[in-house]
């Protein structure tokens, strides 16, 4: 579910070259290990882009410094076989309670948020009206199954990692596409591991399929919505960039043999940035969303900036 009115849209697109091959894996049977494709092209799905940016800019916020409701975030946020959350039991009590104090204290404005999420839930938006004071609002979500449920919805709305790839419930602001391309497919020998010994193990040998692209390249598009200049979602989201610019990016298995590493070409990347607020006549809205092409053209460099300004 994606709440916020659209104001500004980016589209995307970043160029990256790739020489080594990308081994995205699937369930294969014996010693075969067959990669993910379609016929003989070369098949990343969007979610393996994501889970590549997502783990960088997690990087990136762990190495910020962070005061307020930002840091209780990072140091409450987890992501277990439950899903992505913010915990709030065990050594994290306190923690917890400082978060609760400070999202209660704004109940007017959290309630509002939370109608939103559960629009056409009669029943909850009942329950959600018969608040009317931040210890009410406190208690339901602290001590109620759904508003502990509502709880966690809303502070992925408010943490930048949940808020810009998502998180049970609401949509994340930036999307990527599949990516598809023609590509030279290739069988690699690998060799097992010993988990008791750490060392290869020659009794489980099997190989696995890699695709190199014919031409080297592999190009990302990607949509941004709603992400503004200054705020911390724009330094994760530049910093995440700028860190992919110097060091590349990861895509797919097999990475400590040199699979999947990919260089961004810087000078064939660019975004296109579309103004749709309010403040912009309708046939113009219309207009920028049915053809991109519209939008104001930026360079890489560009870019970084203007989240910066």
């Amino acid at each position: 579910m994606y709440l916020n009115p659209l104001s500004i849209r980016i589209i995307g697109r970043l160029t990256f070259h790739c020489v080594s091959g990308i081994h995205i894996g699937i369930k294969g049977e014996g010693m075969h290990k067959p990669a993910l494709k379609v016929n003989d092209m070369l098949l990343i799905p969007a979610t393996s882009w994501k889970g590549s940016f997502r783990a960088i800019s997690e990087r990136v916020i762990n190495a910020m410094t962070l005061d307020g409701v930002e840091g209780l975030l990072r140091k409450l946020y987890v992501e277990d076989e439950d899903g992505i959350g913010f915990k709030s039991r065990g050594y994290e009590t306190r923690e917890f309670d400082n978060l609760l104090g400070y999202i209660t204290s704004r109940h007017e404005e959290v309630l509002k948020i939370m109608e939103q999420l559960v629009l056409g839930n009669d029943e909850v938006m009942t329950m959600l009206r018969e608040i009317k004071s931040s210890e009410e609002l406190k208690s339901f979500v602290s001590s109620n199954r759904v508003g502990m449920s509502l709880l966690q919805r809303y502070l992925g709305m408010i943490y930048p990692i949940t808020s810009l790839y998502g998180s049970q419930g609401v949509a994340g602001k930036v999307r990527f596409m599949d990516t598809i391309v023609k590509a030279d497919v290739s069988w690699r020998p690998g060799v097992g591991i010993d988990r008791m010994t750490m060392r290869s193990d020659e009794g489980k040998l099997y190989s696995y399929e890699v695709l190199v692209p014919n031409s080297g390249e592999v190009v990302l598009r990607l949509i941004i919505d709603n992400v503004y200049p200054k705020t911390l979602e724009a330094k994760v989201l530049s910093a995440t960039l700028r860190l992919i610019k110097k060091d590349g990016i990861q895509i797919g298995g097999s990475k400590s043999r040199g699979i999947g590493h990919m260089v961004l070409k810087e000078e064939r990347s660019w975004f296109r940035v579309m103004d749709v607020s309010n403040k912009v006549d309708l046939a113009t809205k219309v207009r920028l969303i049915a053809s991109p092409k519209n939008g104001n053209l930026m360079s890489f460099n560009d870019f970084l900036t203007s989240l910066s300004i």
